[in-house]
């Protein structure tokens, strides 16, 4: 069934991060976006200690991900999106909101 299994994804263009759900043959289908430059907190998943933000989408293949990511957005931190970051994602995401973006963290 085409609806079953769909697939989540994300783009970062022009200061723009943008979550899509895909289902097998369908078009994308825009989820959630924000201005980098707005995100409350962008950094791993593991370090953030915020508030649960009412609205959470996932683009984690499982849910365990070791290099999953977490961005927080939205009035009061209310929405975010849970993303594998490649090092390609994270040096436009720290380009755009250099204050906001942890790409390290203290084990």
């Amino acid at each position: 069934w085409r609806y079953a299994n769909p697939d989540y994804t994300y783009t970062i263009e022009g200061g723009v991060f943008n979550y899509y759900r895909k289902f097998r043959h369908g078009k994308l289908q825009k989820k959630a976006s924000f201005k980098i430059s707005d995100a409350h907190y962008i950094g791993p998943l593991r370090s953030y200690d915020g508030s649960a933000p009412k609205n959470v989408y996932s683009a984690l293949p499982e849910s365990r991900a070791e290099d999953a990511y977490i961005a927080v957005f939205g009035a009061n931190s209310s929405s975010a999106i849970k993303f594998v970051a490649t090092r390609d994602a994270l040096r436009m995401l720290k380009r755009h909101n250099p204050n906001t973006v942890i790409t390290e963290t203290k084990s």
